[in-house]
């Protein structure tokens, strides 16, 4: 398991196709930085890589994702 450089908190990876809403909806809920963030606690995060103290946030772009990944607010 990877860990915040900063404080030794293990890392929480946002994974399109791999990581589910309710895996999001866990970390957010469970988490120091994202807890009253919308979107997180709606199952939607920038894939990426985040620690939940908020010390590392890494956003990740694919150049080829094979299914649209929908965000909350998009209303579909």
């Amino acid at each position: 398991m990877d860990r915040c450089e900063v404080c030794g908190t293990p890392l929480f990876h946002a994974i399109p196709h791999l990581t589910s809403r309710q895996d999001i909806i866990k970390f957010a809920k469970a988490s120091k930085a994202y807890r009253n963030d919308k979107d997180a606690l709606n199952g939607w995060i920038h894939p990426g890589t985040y620690c939940p103290n908020g010390c590392t946030e890494i956003w990740e772009t694919w150049d080829e994702v094979e299914e649209p990944v929908e965000h909350p607010s998009s209303g579909k």
